[in-house]
Formats: C-alpha cells, sequence, structure tokens
C-alpha cells in the first residue's frame, strides 16, 4: 500500500511533461485564462451556429464564397470550432488547439477586415448570438482582440515546453 502512495521519479516526470514548467505562477494563470477564454469562444460560437443551423447555414450563403466552397465550409466551422474547443482539455494537442484558435480567428478577422475596408460588399454576419448584433468595426476590434489572445497564448504556451524563439 506504501508503494501506491509514494511518489516516483517518473510519476514527476510524467507530470512535468504534461504541464508547462518552465512558466512561472504568473504565467501559468494566465495562459490557463486565455485558454479558458479561447474555449469559451469555441464553444458558444459553435454551438449556436448548430443551435440554429438554418440561420447559420442561410447567413453563410449569402457570404461572397462560390458555393462549392460553402458547401465544405458551412459544416467544416463548427466541426472546427468545436473540435479546437475540445482539444484544450487533452493537453497533448494544446499546441494545436492554439494553433488552430490563432488560424481561425486569424481568417475571421481577415475577412471582417475586407468587409469593413469595403473590398467584398457588406454581407449580413454568420457570427453566432452576440456577434451577429455588432456593427463591421466592432466586429473587427473583437475579433482583433481575441486574435492578439491566442497569439500570445500560444507564445506562452510554447514558452512553457521549451520551444527557442519564443518571447
Amino acid at each position: 500500500m506504501k508503494n501506491i502512495l509514494k511518489v516516483t521519479n517518473s510519476d514527476s516526470q510524467a507530470y512535468s511533461e504534461n504541464t508547462d514548467t518552465a512558466l512561472s505562477p504568473f504565467r501559468r494563470m494566465t495562459l490557463e485564462v486565455l485558454a479558458c477564454i479561447l474555449v469559451l469562444l469555441w464553444l458558444y460560437t459553435g454551438l449556436d451556429k448548430l443551435a440554429d443551423y438554418n440561420k447559420y447555414w442561410h447567413s453563410m450563403y449569402l457570404q461572397v464564397f462560390p458555393r462549392s466552397v460553402l458547401k465544405i465550409m458551412v459544416p467544416a466551422v463548427p466541426v472546427m470550432e468545436l473540435g479546437t474547443a475540445i482539444l484544450f482539455f487533452i493537453y497533448r494537442y494544446r499546441t494545436l488547439a492554439y494553433v488552430l484558435s490563432l488560424t481561425l480567428l486569424t481568417g475571421f478577422t481577415t475577412y471582417v477586415a475586407l468587409i469593413y475596408l469595403g473590398y467584398f460588399p457588406k454581407r449580413p454576419c454568420a457570427c453566432a448570438g452576440l456577434f451577429e448584433h455588432m456593427g463591421w468595426g466592432g466586429h473587427l476590434l473583437v475579433n482583433g482582440a481575441l486574435t492578439l489572445v491566442a497569439a500570445v497564448a500560444l507564445i506562452i504556451h510554447l514558452k512553457g515546453k521549451g520551444v527557442k524563439g519564443t518571447v
């Protein structure tokens, strides 16, 4: 029975491989807060799209993308959002979750910026819940802030994993 409670060197090594041990407590807490923001964002937006899929589908088909692209994009977006949220809960895939978050948000933000700057005609927003009621300028600010959250989180996470070249 004593052996069960005894922490071995291999136990602590396994724990250190599954945490950002190179981070200070402040950075570790900051990273967890940023991860929670991203998880909540992806759960909220993905579930909202699925909850009213017909409305989401209709608003997506009013966007500038070709129909052939929309056939793949419409179901893929909520799946990617929910899948990204789930990856945050599997530590082995957290780096992928941060990269996907940054990639998705960069894509969404770029699209909103192009609409805001007039490169595309103004379209109804296919975003979830609260986001669909924002103007394009507000939407761009929120997306920009969330993109920054994802970028900072990825940098902190990589620093905790000991990746060279991170700030």
